[in-house]
């Protein structure tokens, strides 16, 4: 270090004490100068961070702790909830169900759909805070994720008292490459934000398509 005329990066030891504990011991020096800049010398400071690293083996312990519980907790979840998507859907089969049953159970699985969704946004941050989070690219339709979107999101308008439009330009693709779920996501959070922000009025969702200078779609 006195010879580069450079601190040394903070160095960490494991030591133990003569009373047999276990510490963490943070090494860090630098050079002392003389007027003409030449090194006389080094300042080393020690510092327990025994604690730190504690508090820090417990929060990884707590994060470990919390991605176990939303694991248990989509599976209880999921369980019941595909049960009642799948009687919804076997209802809706049904041609003499009427034309207001059909809407109220095609709501039903709609809003199930959209829940289970939203267990999947959850688990997703968990895996953002893990740093695993991933891509699941596919080909999807992009125009019936946004009817599906709107379809929930009109039920939430109307029961605030606000109006929902929805427009789509012609040049929209259909269907896309790309990672659906996460697109979801997106568009959920920003309706979400638009609706819980919006006291009075009117909500509207725009959507377009163009193309970048390589023909791909954006």
């Amino acid at each position: 270090a006195c010879n580069n005329r450079r601190a040394v990066p903070p160095l960490e030891i494991s030591l133990t004490c003569r009373t047999g504990r276990d510490v963490v011991t943070s090494l860090s020096a630098a050079p002392l100068l003389d007027d003409r800049g030449e090194s006389t010398g080094a300042v080393c400071v020690f510092r327990d961070v025994s604690r730190e690293r504690e508090l820090l083996g417990s929060i990884q312990r707590a994060n470990q702790a919390k991605s176990l519980f939303l694991a248990n907790m989509s599976h209880e979840i999921r369980t019941p909830m595909n049960a009642i998507l799948g009687f919804s859907q076997l209802l809706l089969k049904d041609p003499a169900l009427s034309t207001t049953h059909r809407q109220h159970l095609d709501s039903i699985v709609r809003s199930g759909q959209h829940l289970l969704a939203v267990i999947n946004d959850i688990l997703d941050m968990s895996k953002i805070e893990a740093g695993r989070v991933e891509l699941a690219i596919a080909a999807f339709d992009l125009r019936d994720l946004i009817s599906d979107l709107a379809a929930i999101f009109r039920l939430r308008t109307k029961a605030k008292g606000l109006l929902f439009r929805v427009e789509m330009s012609e040049e929209l693709p259909f269907v896309v490459l790309g990672d659906g779920h996460k697109l979801r996501q997106i568009f959920s959070n920003l309706l979400s934000n638009a609706i819980k922000f919006t006291d009075r009025g009117e909500v509207d969702w725009r959507l377009r398509g163009e193309r970048d200078s390589s023909s791909s779609w954006r």
